[in-house]
């Protein structure tokens, strides 16, 4: 869990309400597994970034070689509005691992995998993604 600056309760403190901290299921679970890099600081305007994450079909064409995979550009998206913002996802069945993961996967080339983005307002992005062995998944 990464928090930066006030909550805006804090006078501009520098110092995190952590009980408006956000709870990131299973974060530090030992079952669970993270990428090294774990956060992707970018140079534009945050609700580009927002945008790019909450539109997964750019995959399919733009991240050929690393996260796409098939599926990327056949499967649809479930949409969900909750009261912090929007959350797009999909469950993409037993198909080959994307580039960029499968070297961190020991269960073989075709997997299931779930693709979880929200936008939470007014500007966090959450990716997410559960990666399993195909046939698992769901």
């Amino acid at each position: 869990m990464i928090a930066t600056g006030s909550s805006g309760s804090g006078g501009g403190d520098g110092h995190a309400d952590e009980s408006a901290l956000l709870e990131i299921p299973h974060y530090d679970g030992p079952a669970w597994g993270k990428t090294a890099e774990g956060a992707l600081e970018i140079s534009c305007h945050y609700l580009w970034g927002i945008d790019n994450l909450l539109d997964p079909s750019h995959l399919a064409w733009v991240h050929v070689t690393s996260f796409a995979g098939a599926g990327t550009d056949t499967r649809p998206l479930d949409l969900e509005e909750t009261l912090e913002g929007l959350i797009v996802s999909r469950w993409i069945t037993a198909e080959p691992t994307p580039p960029y993961y499968r070297p961190m996967l020991a269960f073989g080339d075709n997997c299931d995998r779930k693709q979880h983005y929200e936008g939470r307002l007014p500007s966090i992005a959450i990716n997410g993604s559960v990666y399993t062995r195909a046939g698992a998944g769901r």
